[in-house]
């Protein structure tokens, strides 16, 4: 993520005409909280906006059909940016959809 955040803050703005300079952050996630994603390696990753979950409602907390982690592990696309043209580069939504694990 480290190196992600680096490219989107220095990003020249000639390269975003009509945006702010972003990017897109794909994870395997082990488990959700509101306002969190947990990485099934790395450190846990804060999310600015929605994290919007396949097959939840808006009105349930991510990921939380019976447990953080109950459909876990997911994919997780990310949208990494600034929120206004001042602020720090941070994940700023998520879709996170249940994947399939390893199976033996």
């Amino acid at each position: 993520m480290g190196e992600l955040v680096e490219k989107i803050a220095t990003a020249p703005p000639r390269l975003f005409k009509r945006t702010r300079p972003h990017g897109v952050l794909i994870a395997r996630i082990g488990s959700i909280r509101a306002g969190l994603i947990e990485p099934i390696a790395g450190e846990v990753i804060p999310v600015r906006g929605r994290i919007a979950v396949f097959g939840e409602r808006r009105d349930e907390e991510p990921g939380m059909r019976t447990g953080p982690s109950a459909r876990a592990p997911y994919l997780a696309a990310c949208a990494v940016g600034r929120a206004d043209d001042k602020g720090p580069v941070e994940v700023l939504s998520a879709y996170v959809h249940p994947c399939a694990a390893n199976i033996s």
